[in-house]
């Protein structure tokens, strides 16, 4: 969500640890938890998020919520604000949203090895630490594994948003493909937008979606569109046919275009927000908002159809197969009938040859 501005962050610097922890029990004990920002050496700030649970845990206080290290600017940001049903409904929705619309299409895919290299390598893993020590150290509200996509970001203003869906395509050496960002207003919800970069070839990265309107309240007219994906985003282009790939810009800029595997609808995603912010306000309301027990039978049927599908296929090839052999028996017939024939040509030649 949208919640993060410059109030938001506290700076501490010059604190020692046991300050920085001291703080936090404080902050908490007063209900004014914030995001705490302090210049911090690039070495030990790889494990400090964990020395500060460890610490928290041994104080019997929550862990952070998230710790993120930019290596750029030398500054650590430690989240300990409590979770919001607004961030953690949309949060939940969007990765069923991702998961049954991934679903969908796999269980349409013909080639068998290709589906089970998609089933098995794309897992969700949930709130993922993306880190390449000395280069990167963020965290995904959750990811899509093997390649660790981060979909979405949740929790930062925009510009954090961006800066960090940059980071990740361009600092994590090829590992993620795409990252998602879909970023809600807090805690009014008024508005939210969503957001694309994926690798485009040599390149560092290009921006697909830049933050583009999914809801806004003073809006009479809600904005169509959809945030297409491919395996290719997923798992990376190597191995894969060409028709699961993202076209680069250059290829399309010569022409080429290919449908994206998976599909999210503004539509869709303006529902499921809506959801989460009646939720976080008590409100509750009916019909007409995004319902997602509704996905958790997706997979199920689409399976089952697939099963379907394949059983009348092999009922049509044992059909096929039957009726070659019908015609292999008639033919097999056939030759025996003129063999018989010749046989019996051949013993009346003998005999009036005998004659």
């Amino acid at each position: 969500m949208d919640s993060l501005n410059v109030a938001d962050i506290v700076s501490m610097d010059g604190y020692t640890f046991d300050q920085i922890v001291a703080y936090i029990v404080d902050a908490r004990r007063r209900g004014t938890e914030s995001v705490i920002s302090l210049p911090y050496p690039a070495d030990p700030a790889w494990d400090l998020g964990e020395r500060l649970d460890e610490k928290l845990v041994d104080l019997d206080e929550l862990k952070i919520r998230r710790f993120e290290y930019d290596y750029q600017s030398g500054i650590a940001y430690i989240d300990i604000r409590p979770e919001t049903s607004l961030h953690s409904e949309f949060l939940y929705r969007a990765q069923q949203y991702f998961l049954s619309s991934l679903a969908r299409y796999t269980v349409t895919i013909q080639d068998a090895a290709l589906r089970q290299r998609i089933i098995k390598h794309i897992r969700n893993l949930g709130t993922s630490r993306i880190a390449v020590e000395g280069t990167i150290l963020k965290q995904a509200d959750f990811a899509f594994g093997f390649a660790m996509n981060p979909l979405p970001c949740l929790g930062e203003s925009q510009h954090h948003v961006e800066r960090k869906l940059v980071q990740y395509v361009e600092l994590t050496g090829g590992k993620i493909e795409a990252a998602v960002a879909l970023n809600g207003q807090y805690p009014s919800g008024r508005s939210a937008q969503v957001a694309l970069r994926v690798v485009d070839g040599a390149t560092t990265g290009t921006w697909v979606q830049y933050f583009d309107t999914v809801y806004d309240e003073d809006c009479a007219t809600q904005p169509d569109g959809q945030l297409g994906l491919y395996i290719s985003d997923f798992l990376g282009p190597a191995g894969l046919p060409v028709n699961f790939c993202r076209p680069s810009t250059a290829e399309r800029a010569s022409g080429v275009s290919r449908d994206p595997q998976v599909t999210l609808t503004y539509k869709r995603l303006r529902s499921i927000f809506l959801k989460a912010r009646s939720i976080h306000q008590g409100t509750y309301p009916g019909d007409g908002y995004d319902d997602v027990e509704n996905d958790f039978t997706i997979f199920e049927e689409a399976e089952s159809e697939r099963q379907r599908a394949d059983d009348m296929e092999l009922a049509q090839r044992e059909e096929e197969a039957t009726q070659r052999a019908d015609e292999l028996a008639q033919r097999l017939n056939e030759a025996m009938q003129e063999i018989a024939t010749l046989k019996e040509q051949l013993r009346l030649a003998s005999i009036e040859y005998r004659t």
